[in-house]
C-alpha cells in the first residue's frame, strides 16, 4: 500500500483476515480510504468464549483438529487428517467412510494435488481444497488464544474513522446448539455500536459471503466507492 499503490485504498477483509483489515483502518488511516469487514470473528474469540454451550462450528471444525493434528505424528497430511476427524465430514453421516477413503486414495496417487472427486460436489470440497495453502500454526493461534494477543478490540473499532461496511452472514445455529457463524447478534451489535461510521448488511449466507453471493459483495463495494467519493 505505500510503495505500490501510494494512494489511499478500499481494503476489504474475510473473516480473521476481517480483522486485519479493521487493524488497518484503525492503524493506518493514511493509507485506508474505507473499510469492508466480511464476517470477521470479533469479540467472543477467546477459546473459552468459543467453547461455550455446545461450541462455535469453527472451534470444532477447525481449531480443534488443527490442534489435534499438530499433536500426533501418524498423519502428516493435514488433508488426509481432516477428512477422518473433522467435525464437518461427521455431518456425511454414512457417506464419511467413502469420502475418507476416496480421499486418501486421491492423495496417495496424486500427493500434493488437491482432492478431486467426481462424485463428492465442489462446493463440499471448495474449502478443503484450500488447506495446502493453510499454515496450521496460525489456527493454532486462535486454539491457544495468542491470535488477539494485546488487541483491544472495541478501541479497535473505535478508531476507525473512515466509512465501514460490515457484512454479517445470518446467525445461524446447528442442530446441536453449536454456532454456525463467526459472531452471534449481541456481539454484531458491539461491532456496529464500535464503529463511528458503520452500515451494517446482512444476509443469509454462509461464512463465505463473496463467493456465495458475489453481487451482493460487490453491491456493498460499490457502496463503499460511492461513501469515498
Amino acid at each position: 500500500m505505500e510503495h505500490v499503490i501510494s494512494e489511499k485504498c478500499i481494503v476489504s477483509g474475510h473473516s480473521s483476515s476481517g480483522v486485519l483489515a479493521a487493524w488497518l483502518g484503525s492503524n493506518a488511516p493514511e493509507l485506508v480510504s474505507s473499510v469492508l469487514l466480511e464476517d470477521p470473528p470479533l469479540f467472543a474469540v477467546t477459546p473459552e468464549e468459543m467453547q461455550e454451550g455446545n461450541a462455535c462450528f469453527a472451534w470444532k471444525d477447525t481449531f480443534l483438529t488443527i490442534h489435534s493434528f499438530l499433536n500426533q505424528t501418524n498423519e502428516t497430511d493435514f488433508v488426509v487428517y481432516y477428512f477422518k476427524n473433522s467435525y464437518m465430514v461427521s455431518l456425511f453421516g454414512g457417506l464419511k467412510e467413502k469420502v475418507v477413503q476416496a480421499v486418501e486414495t486421491f492423495r496417495n496417487n496424486y500427493p500434493g494435488q488437491r482432492p478431486r472427486i467426481f462424485w463428492i460436489p465442489y462446493s463440499w470440497l471448495r474449502l478443503m481444497n484450500s488447506f495446502d495453502c493453510y499454515d496450521p500454526a496460525f489456527g493454532e493461534t486462535f486454539y491457544d488464544g495468542s491470535w488477539m494477543n494485546d488487541i483491544d478490540q472495541e478501541a479497535m473499532l473505535k478508531a476507525i474513522q473512515c466509512p465501514t461496511i460490515y457484512l454479517k452472514a445470518e446467525t445461524n445455529y446447528g442442530k446441536d446448539g453449536g454456532l454456525y457463524a463467526a459472531n452471534t447478534d449481541e456481539d454484531a451489535k458491539m461491532v456496529q455500536d464500535c464503529l463511528v461510521s458503520c452500515e451494517t448488511m446482512t444476509i443469509k449466507s454462509g461464512h463465505d459471503i463473496h463467493y456465495e453471493h458475489p453481487d451482493f459483495f460487490i453491491s456493498a463495494l460499490k457502496k463503499l466507492q460511492d461513501k469515498t467519493k
